[in-house]
């Protein structure tokens, strides 16, 4: 048995995969899905008598979320955010590759914070989270005026 190994020409270039385009088909099963998806959704808040505030109808969500943008309160609250998720997001960043560096480092203190680390790992985030809340504040402006 031999292995056959690709010839490889200098004149010969090969064209880069093409990105499968979505076809006519999918498309329609996608907008078919969402359109049974909202006639349910209908059906459910129509049958089922939920308050507004539990289940509000299709209609009615949609008409707030085109309030809101138009508004730009959507913005607004996108913007606040994608800011603190991408800030917490870079502080957990920092803090755990310096912690992990460090411990990497000094086998002593790894040794001495593995049950610590191994006990904060082991509490779910919605338990710590209204800590968290109670520590830091609901609003990243709360944070900034300490």
């Amino acid at each position: 048995m031999s292995i056959m190994q690709p010839s490889y020409q200098a004149d010969h270039i090969v064209a880069p995969p093409q990105i499968e385009q979505r076809n006519v088909p999918t498309v329609l099963a996608m907008l078919f899905s969402l359109l049974g998806l909202g006639i349910l959704w209908k059906i459910v808040v129509m049958l089922g008598g939920y308050p507004d505030f539990v289940l509000p109808a299709p209609e009615t969500v949609v008409q707030r979320l085109i309030t809101e943008a138009s508004t730009g309160t959507l913005l607004h609250h996108t913007r606040t955010t994608l800011i603190e998720a991408v800030s917490g997001f870079g502080l957990a960043l920092i803090f755990s590759l310096t912690l992990g560096y460090v411990l990497a480092h000094i086998p002593r203190l790894e040794r001495i914070l593995a049950p610590q680390i191994a006990a904060t790992q082991a509490i779910p985030i919605v338990a710590i989270a209204p800590l968290i809340i109670l520590w830091a504040g609901s609003d990243i402006q709360d944070v900034y005026k300490r």
